[in-house]
């Protein structure tokens, strides 16, 4: 958790003023008491001259064999940056509309969603980030990967940032890279909540924890 890139990320955080989120492959170590949970695909945030929070990947996607060797999370962690609080999903778990659930209406403001999502299903990709955002009432920000991996998979990106009414505040084309910038007016958003509180209709629940996976072998 305190290697040579991670201190890279940090320097650039602390330099440039500016919170960093993305997500890498680990082992949990110290963060579950699970001997059997070998790793966990980790989302963060680095903050400028601040301890790194995490946000591990709550859904493993047993056809691709995820259960069979990751740990999922076991809560939902909401971060805070400059009054703004931020729900971090990563990749998969943007398919789950409950973990993804805003109960009280204020529980965040933006979905950050960091992902390797596959040509093959990105119409799934399109119409899932705008849901999160329409269902949730907040700004989302989802960003793919573009490439092809060591499998051969391809990846063609469609990355965007949404606003409450689903309106494209920044978008990629197929196979584009780049960087945008994607302003959010986090006031009007309190105002948009508040002329129309659908937030007070929701499903309440309980989100519970996740057994360890009984299927891991050497």
């Amino acid at each position: 958790m305190d290697g040579e890139i991670i201190r890279r990320l940090q320097a650039a955080a602390d330099q440039s003023g500016v919170a960093i989120v993305s997500s890498f492959i680990c082992s949990p170590i110290a963060n579950t008491p699970s001997p059997i949970a070998k790793l966990v695909n980790r989302g963060f945030i680095i903050k400028p001259h601040a301890p790194m929070e995490i946000q591990d990947k709550r859904h493993l996607y047993a056809h691709g064999g995820e259960d069979l060797f990751f740990h999922p999370a076991q809560e939902r962690c909401i971060f805070e940056y400059k009054g703004v609080k931020i729900l971090l999903l990563v990749c998969y778990d943007l398919r789950f509309p409950a973990w993804a659930r805003n109960q009280s209406g204020s529980d965040y403001d933006i979905i950050l969603v960091v992902a390797n999502w596959p040509e093959v299903r990105v119409q799934y990709w399109d119409a899932l980030v705008a849901a999160r955002a329409t269902e949730n009432q907040c700004y989302i920000a989802a960003v793919n990967m573009v490439g092809t991996d060591d499998k051969g998979l391809n990846y063609n990106g469609h990355s965007v940032a949404y606003d409450t009414r689903l309106q494209p505040i920044v978008s990629f084309a197929d196979n584009e890279e780049g960087t945008k910038i994607a302003d959010f007016d986090i006031a009007a958003l309190h105002h948009f909540r508040e002329v129309l509180p659908l937030w007070k209709d929701v499903d309440q629940f309980e989100l519970k924890k996740i057994g360890i996976n009984s299927h891991w072998h050497d």
